[in-house]
């Protein structure tokens, strides 16, 4: 059963007004910053290539109404790279979630999670503009929590909420009618070589 653990957020005397700090190279940084805005250049690089931004669906009062539950997640067996996203996600002062699992084959992998409607806006908000690939899947999660937090707490989910889980579910390539999905691309590829 894995284990979850929340980081405390945490700035350790680092200023972070969104995305001008983290874009500037150069005048007016001192080295401790320069050093976060380029391994925050490089989480986004790992995100791209090893995160997924999702909507977590969970059935609530059978199968008539759907919650979503925004994430962000990054999973790798590499301790190194999860501990430097780890360190990271708490120098930007996100909370995140932990998770360290074992495969049948007993080969070790580890989860790093931010959940939550607030935590991903404020991390979204901060790095939006550096996603080169997955933009409209950042862009379309931040769109969703947007939404949620123009509404109470207990406001049912809405059909604009539907209609972003459904484009974010065909941003990620899992929709089987989606110009993204492997079906889809491998019967393109096919046709494409007779």
């Amino acid at each position: 059963m894995p284990e979850a653990h929340i980081k405390p957020c945490h700035m350790t005397g680092i200023s972070l007004e969104p995305l001008p700090l983290i874009m500037e190279q150069s005048k007016g940084l001192d080295n401790q910053q320069e050093r976060l805005a380029s391994d925050v250049h490089w989480l986004i690089g790992i995100i791209e290539g090893e995160g997924c931004f999702t909507l977590s669906v969970k059935n609530k009062y059978g199968k008539t109404k759907r919650a979503y539950f925004p994430m962000i997640q990054i999973t790798n067996s590499d301790v190194k790279m999860i501990a430097k996203i780890r360190d990271i996600f708490s120098k930007l002062g996100i909370a995140y979630y932990f998770y360290a699992q074992v495969t049948k084959q007993e080969i070790p992998y580890f989860t790093v999670e931010i959940g939550g409607i607030k935590r991903i806006k404020k991390f979204l908000e901060l790095t939006l503009p550096l996603y080169r690939c997955r933009g409209r899947q950042a862009e379309a999660l931040l769109e969703y929590v947007n939404l949620r937090l123009n509404k109470s707490n207990n406001a049912p989910i809405g059909q604009q909420e539907h209609d972003v889980a459904e484009k974010l579910y065909n941003l990620n390539g899992k929709h089987k009618n989606s110009s993204l999905s492997s079906e889809t691309t491998r019967r393109a590829l096919l046709h494409k070589g007779k």
